[in-house]
């Protein structure tokens, strides 16, 4: 059989297409950053030693360190003696403002911004 190159090019694309799209990488897995240490409050209650799990821009987990498993291999932030106004809800998205101190018992600290995170992202 002889195939005319048109044909051998119509029936070539499919071929190339389907491979390139096989051998595509997946992408990879969002980064798990996990804070620990801080004052926070968490679902309105004021929880001393926190740890705050957020794998790319949203919170897996949040409550007393002790309670809150600690992924391997992920990045963690230790803002021990630091204060975070309020924790989004697990599920949204991780963004809030860290004190250098506990504004409840210090109202001069609500000022005293220690870092920001805006969806999972510090910005410095």
């Amino acid at each position: 059989m002889v195939l005319s190159r048109g044909r051998f090019g119509s029936m070539l694309l499919p071929v190339l297409l389907a491979a390139a799209v096989g051998c595509s990488e997946p992408p990879p897995p969002p980064e798990v950053k996990v804070v620990v240490g801080p004052s926070a409050r968490i679902g309105g209650v004021l929880v001393e030693r926190s740890a705050i799990v957020i794998e790319g821009e949203v919170i897996q987990a949040a409550g007393a360190q002790a309670d809150i498993p600690i992924p391997a291999g992920s990045t963690k932030t230790d803002l021990t003696g630091k204060h975070i106004i309020e924790v989004p809800a697990v599920g949204a998205p991780a963004t809030f403002t860290v004190l250098v101190c506990n504004a409840e018992g210090d109202p001069s600290c609500a000022n005293k911004v220690f870092k920001h995170m805006k969806a999972g992202k510090w910005l410095d």
